[in-house]
């Protein structure tokens, strides 16, 4: 464990209002949740981090992707804001930060919404080949256009409607491609999906209100919300319809309206 955890680069509207955390995925950075943040009417004090490798804290030192130390960084944002407790909105990547958080470091949490995310592979063989993947996606960054590595990423089944919003896609794209290769290639090498220990036997013991959101298009993630919210004590699942893996960009008018329902409606 490093000694002492970088600043994460940060936004924080201020505020009286509860806090609430927000993580990005893969790829992304805190301009990710914009929108979602500046419609919120429950009165929230929104703080959006950009996660190593990404956004403004860029390439950091590689001991603090892995997840314990990623979630150390995290903290200590908390921590520099005064903040002990919040509320958590976290996507894929940003989900699965978002479970080790609420698994190892629950009384800094309350309320959690988790997007289109999982809590990792138990299949020991499988978790080796998802590292191995992630390994050559890890390459073809550095070796490779940033352009043809998204373009190939977005043909995936699961982003499939993303590049119907062409404008919306094209001003996504354009951030992707502003990314530090170096700060992706290892963000995959240390936070993959396969480089973190899965948490399944974990989720029976949270405490937390839980809303998983999932895509009824992206049949992998939907299969897994529906078992995790099955295994959660205090856990609601909801199914966004004609969305595939990004809700939040896909279908914002129905993700804001689920977000905002849960967090009124789950008051602590």
């Amino acid at each position: 464990m490093p000694e002492k955890s970088p600043l994460l680069a940060f936004n924080d509207t201020g505020g009286e209002g509860r806090p609430v955390l927000f993580l990005h995925g893969f790829a992304g950075d805190r301009r990710d949740w914009a929108d979602i943040r500046e419609r919120l009417s429950a009165p929230v004090r929104a703080i959006a981090v950009d996660l190593p490798g990404h956004g403004e804290t860029g390439m950091i030192d590689e001991e603090h992707f892995a997840m314990p130390n990623c979630a150390s960084a995290v903290l200590a944002v908390l921590d520099h804001l005064d903040i002990h407790n919040c509320d958590l909105i976290a996507y894929s990547m940003g989900g699965r930060l978002a479970l080790y958080l609420l698994v190892h470091h629950g009384d800094r949490f309350g309320r959690a919404i988790l997007e289109s995310t999982t809590a990792g592979i138990i299949d020991e063989e499988e978790r080796r080949a998802r590292c191995k993947l992630d390994e050559q996606r890890a390459g073809e960054i550095e070796r490779s256009s940033l352009t043809a590595f998204f373009m190939k990423w977005y043909e995936q089944p699961m982003f499939a409607g993303m590049g119907l919003q062409r404008d919306r896609f094209e001003s996504l794209l354009q951030r992707r491609l502003a990314c530090r290769r170096e700060g992706l290639a290892q963000s995959l090498r240390a936070m993959g999906t396969g480089a973190q220990a899965p948490l399944w036997d974990r989720l029976g013991s949270l405490e937390h209100n839980i809303l998983f959101i999932a895509g009824q298009l992206d049949g992998k993630f939907r299969t897994v919300a529906e078992r995790m919210s099955d295994l959660c004590p205090h856990a609601e699942l909801c199914i966004i319809p004609r969305s595939g893996h990004n809700v939040h960009f896909e279908q914002p008018d129905r993700f804001y309206t689920e977000v905002e329902s849960f967090l009124i409606s789950r008051r602590t």
